[in-house]
This record gives structure tokens, C-alpha cells and sequence, in this order.
């Protein structure tokens, strides 16, 4: 019996410790197993890491790319910020230049506007101006009018009288007549103003003939009123005639008188 309890023990035991081995090879096949698969897992955890630090890399390349490009803009912006800045500032100085350009413009207006008054008025003054006639005379009777109308005068005649009828505006009017000899010297120029009482007024002025110095021919008058032209004629101024000088009596020059 001793002998069966000890082989049964013995059985017992081996069949434990089968079972411990079975059981410790199953845990260790197990193990093995989770091993297996922490690997595949770590592997595939190494796989993800390296796919993420690829990924890392991209995006902090393209970040960095990105900053570049913000910076670009920024400073494209800030370019473009200050252009607008002097764009502004150029268009505020023209428009205070086109302000100025206004006024002056305004006032040139102005000024333009007035000429062209002025000269509407001596456009029209200007009308209403005529020589009516232009006389040569030796002399004026008490009336102030020609004694005579002459053509031709001897050279020992002691003067010659312009004597010049118009028709003008009432305001001052500056009187020019100017005598040329045969050869066109310019022999004597007379000059005064004067201010008629009515829109037809006489005028005239006179030179003193010098047969020692002056030239027998034909002489040339021209007349002028306010610096414009007015009217030419010629006296023939024959030679002398026997005799002394014809003394006639003296008219004031540039005396004006009525009609």
C-alpha cells in the first residue's frame, strides 16, 4: 500500500508538474505571442513615429516657408503703405497746387475780363475816331480856321500850318504830326495832348520854314492820334520865291478850337 500511495503521489505530482510546465509553456507562448505583437506594435508606433517626424519636418518646412512668405507680405504691405502715403501726400500737393493754379487762374480771368473791356472800349472809341480832314495853310483867321488850303507853298513862306478836323470820343487824345523832307529825313515832329469839348474838334500845329537849311520838293505830312496813324498828304514846297520871308501872324500850336 506504502508502495501505491508513493507511486500515486509520484503520479500526482509528475501530472502537477506537466500541468505547471503546460501551463507555464502556454504562458511563456503567451508571452511570447504579446511580445510578438508589442513588436509589430512598436514597430508600427517606430513606423507612425518616423511617418509624424516626416510630417514634422514638412510642416516646419512649410511653416517656415509660410513665415517667408508673411514676411514678403508684410513687407510688400508696408511698400505698398508708404506708396499710398506719398501717393496721398503728392495728390494733396496738387491739389493745393491746383487750388493756387484756380486762384491765379481766377484772377487772370479777371484780369482777361478787364482787358477785354478795355479794349471793347477803344475798340469802340477807336470807331468813333476819324480824320475828317487834314489842311495846309499859312495861316488861321481870328475864328481859328484856315486862311487857305494849300498844295504847294514857296520855301521862303515863313510857316506852314497842319490844321486837322476830327471826330473823337471826349477824353484826353495825345496829338503827333511829323513833316519829311523830299529825300524822307524827318524834319520836325510835333507833339501835345489835348481834351475835346465836343465829338467834332479841330486841332493844329505849325512849323517855321528856314530856306537856309531846308530843301525845296515834295514833303511828306503824317498825322497821329494816341500812337495809331491817322492820315498822310503832301505839300510841294516850291524854291524861293523874290522876296523876303512871308511874315504872317502866329496861331498858338496845338491850340484847340470848336467848329
Amino acid at each position: 500500500m506504502t508502495k501505491n500511495k508513493l507511486t500515486i503521489i509520484f503520479l500526482i505530482v509528475l501530472a502537477g508538474l506537466l500541468i505547471v510546465i503546460g501551463w507555464l509553456g502556454f504562458q511563456q507562448q503567451k508571452a511570447a505571442a504579446k511580445t510578438a505583437k508589442s513588436k509589430t506594435e512598436l514597430i508600427k508606433v517606430k513606423t507612425d513615429l518616423e511617418k509624424a517626424e516626416s510630417e514634422l519636418v514638412r510642416i516646419t518646412q512649410a511653416r517656415e516657408k509660410l513665415e517667408e512668405q508673411l514676411t514678403q507680405l508684410t513687407k510688400e504691405r508696408d511698400d505698398v503703405a508708404n506708396q499710398a502715403k506719398d501717393a496721398q501726400a503728392t495728390i494733396d500737393n496738387l491739389k493745393v497746387q491746383l487750388k493756387d493754379q484756380i486762384a491765379k487762374a481766377d484772377g487772370l480771368q479777371a484780369i482777361i475780363d478787364q482787358l477785354e473791356n478795355k479794349l471793347k472800349k477803344e475798340a469802340e472809341e477807336i470807331k468813333d475816331t476819324k480824320l475828317l480832314g487834314l489842311i495846309f495853310t499859312t495861316g488861321l483867321t481870328d475864328n481859328n480856321t484856315p486862311e487857305n488850303s494849300l498844295t504847294e507853298i514857296p520855301i521862303n513862306e515863313e510857316r506852314i500850318y497842319i490844321f486837322t478836323k476830327w471826330q473823337l470820343s471826349l477824353k484826353e487824345h495825345n496829338y503827333v504830326a511829323k513833316i519829311f523832307d523830299d529825300s524822307g529825313k524827318l524834319i520836325s515832329e510835333r507833339r501835345y495832348k489835348f481834351i475835346p469839348q465836343q465829338t467834332i474838334w479841330n486841332t493844329w500845329s505849325w512849323y517855321t520854314i528856314n530856306k537856309h537849311i531846308d530843301k525845296p520838293g515834295r514833303w511828306k505830312i503824317e498825322v497821329y492820334l494816341d500812337g495809331r496813324k491817322m492820315g498822310e498828304s503832301y505839300l510841294m514846297v516850291l524854291p524861293q520865291e523874290e522876296g523876303d520871308s512871308i511874315e504872317r501872324p502866329v496861331r498858338g500850336e496845338g491850340r484847340p478850337s470848336q467848329v
